[in-house]
């Protein structure tokens, strides 16, 4: 054979190969996003049939409408239109309700902003005020929140809700005040691990979904004081530190903490990672590809059958609805915040 066809030939041949690998990587693609469409068309149909005659959805003691903001939130992530009749009678019901407790309050915040942010501007700048109003604003968690009235201890989670909720309002054009940010900001530089994680609360082993709460927290606080270099750098460095953490901890079936400790927080673990991933533009970490390591995830545990996903060595997650609200917020990423737009330099 001649020397210029051979190079033909080894070119048809590369040509062939490279078109049947990006043919195959095309229909991989395609194929999970029929199956993340198919799980998130079950999963609609679980919660929306599941809806009480009242518009909500049966609630935790002590939490009245938790479960009922979170199911809600989880519909209008997976696109069900505003106008739906389940949409309409949540929000109905919610927008009887007061602000009674951090979780709650945040994730009406998110709903309301989601839905019919002018219609229900009033509420979102009454929702605004109660979380202000309840932040610790002095001693060694000054810029934290706790459950709510009673306020009891503040902890990680709950002020990473109470930040999800402010920034959702100032999206729909209801801002907070700007130091109820700044003592937010200060409040997770100040309580971060030395080995760059997080806890639960200040001082505890850090934890995935905790590490991540505060990478997220960080740069949507951080987001909005440009004009301070000095909080900015140490928010960039806490960030990075936050990051390495869990680049060194990475796990994508379980919620990352110390060996030993039994962590089933799973669903929320990976709604923690989402955030984290997507406001740090991290697409992978190390070289884990952690979005479609966590679809692929979830859609194995979902049960085709009902369309719901639950965890049964978790108090809470093992309760279908909720489970089945953060796995499909998950799939979807709609609740993924997007970083502030850079604040305009000083005025000399």
């Amino acid at each position: 054979m001649r020397a210029d066809m051979k190079v033909f030939v080894l070119w048809a041949l590369a040509t062939a190969v490279v078109g049947l690998l990006a043919t195959t990587l095309i229909s991989a693609v395609r194929a999970a996003d029929v199956d993340r469409a198919t799980a998130t068309r079950q999963a609609v149909a679980y919660i929306e049939q599941r809806q009480d005659a009242s518009g909500g959805w049966p609630d935790l003691p002590g939490f009245p409408h938790g479960v009922t903001t979170l199911c809600t939130l989880a519909l209008l992530d997976a696109d069900v239109p505003v106008a739906d009749d389940h949409l309409q009678r949540a929000l109905k019901l919610l927008r009887q309700s007061q602000p009674n407790r951090t979780y709650t309050t945040a994730l009406t915040m998110m709903v309301f902003a989601a839905a019919e942010p002018r219609a229900d501007r009033q509420l979102i700048e009454r929702d605004v005020k109660w979380l202000e109003a309840n932040q610790y604003k002095s001693d060694a968690i000054s810029g934290a929140w706790g459950y709510g009235q009673p306020r009891g201890v503040a902890d990680n989670s709950n002020t990473r809700f109470a930040l999800l909720g402010l920034h959702a309002a100032e999206k729909a054009g209801v801002k907070a005040d700007p130091q109820t940010w700044r003592r937010g900001l200060e409040y997770w530089l100040n309580n971060q691990n030395d080995d760059g994680s997080w806890g639960y609360a200040p001082g505890l082993f850090g934890t995935g979904s905790m590490t991540c709460s505060g990478i997220a927290s960080v740069v949507m606080a951080a987001g909005r004081e440009a004009h301070d270099p000095k909080l900015a750098e140490r928010a960039r460095k806490s960030a990075e530190r936050g990051l390495a953490w869990l680049k060194q901890n990475y796990s994508i079936d379980k919620n990352p903490g110390l060996k030993g400790v039994e962590l089933p927080w799973l669903f929320y673990y990976l709604n923690t990672l989402e955030a984290a991933g997507r406001l740090t533009n991290q697409a992978r970490i190390n070289d884990h590809d952690w979005f479609r390591e966590g679809s692929d995830l979830v859609l194995k545990r979902q049960d085709r059958q009902t369309g719901a996903w639950s965890l049964a060595d978790n108090p809470d997650e093992g309760n279908p609805l909720i489970a089945t609200s953060l796995a499909l917020m998950f799939l979807s990423g709609k609740s993924v915040p997007q970083p502030p737009p850079p604040a305009p330099p000083p005025t000399k």
